[in-house]
This record gives C-alpha cells, sequence and structure tokens, in this order.
C-alpha cells in the first residue's frame, strides 16, 4: 500500500496537490473571523450573498478577512459584523477556531459569537 494519492479513473499518480495560501497570514494560520451574532437572544443573524462560484446565493453568518494591520481577532469581528449587518456591539466572545476546508485551503477561521445582540440599541 502507497501514501501517494492515485486517480483510479485513469490509473495515473497524482503528483501535487492544490493548497490555496491567503495573502494575509499569521503564524496560528488564522487567516478570516466570523461572528455569530444572537440578535434578542432568539434569532441568528445571517447575511444572504451572491457566489458566483456556485451561481446562487448563500446564507452565511458575518465573515471576512483578517485585515494586515490588525492584531487583535476580536476586533476583526467586531468590524466585519458592522460591514456586513450594520449591527454594532463593543465586544464578542470566542468560540475557538474552525477550518472551512482544510484539504485546500492553508488557512483558519477564529470564531466568535455576541449573545443578546438589541438590534434597536446596538445597530449603527
Amino acid at each position: 500500500m502507497t501514501d501517494t494519492p492515485v486517480d483510479i479513473r485513469n490509473r495515473h499518480l497524482v503528483c501535487e496537490n492544490l493548497v490555496v495560501s491567503p495573502k494575509q497570514q499569521s503564524p496560528d494560520l488564522v487567516t478570516g473571523v466570523a461572528i455569530l451574532p444572537i440578535i434578542q437572544d432568539r434569532y441568528v443573524g445571517m447575511v444572504r450573498i451572491y457566489r458566483p462560484a456556485i451561481r446562487a446565493y448563500s446564507w452565511e453568518i458575518p465573515h471576512g478577512f483578517v485585515e494586515a494591520e490588525e492584531r487583535d481577532h476580536q476586533a476583526s469581528a467586531i468590524r466585519e459584523l458592522m460591514e456586513e449587518t450594520g449591527l454594532k456591539v463593543s465586544n464578542v466572545e470566542s468560540l475557538g477556531y474552525i477550518t472551512p476546508d482544510a484539504g485546500v485551503i492553508a488557512g483558519r477561521v477564529h470564531l466568535f459569537w455576541r449573545l443578546n445582540i438589541s438590534n434597536k440599541l446596538e445597530r449603527n
């Protein structure tokens, strides 16, 4: 048995793997942040975005890249929430890290959440 990937259909050895490396990457491989906003302790805040790769709209939690000058992932998550939803919060809580596609993308996403967002009091 070999550890080398094999394409069974064409009986050719696969010599290279596709790996996408984002422009900005920290030593811990965090390239982005995502935030799970819980509004009024009842609703999950999501955004609907057209994604050309799948040729369809997709419901997603607010997320984005960590900017080159940003060192604080919490600040990045707060910024992304504001940019994508208009909701303004002063702090968020870490839920840990996720790897959206560890087989292809050389990066991790720092996931946050914020409970009890009042869309009237904290909307900018």
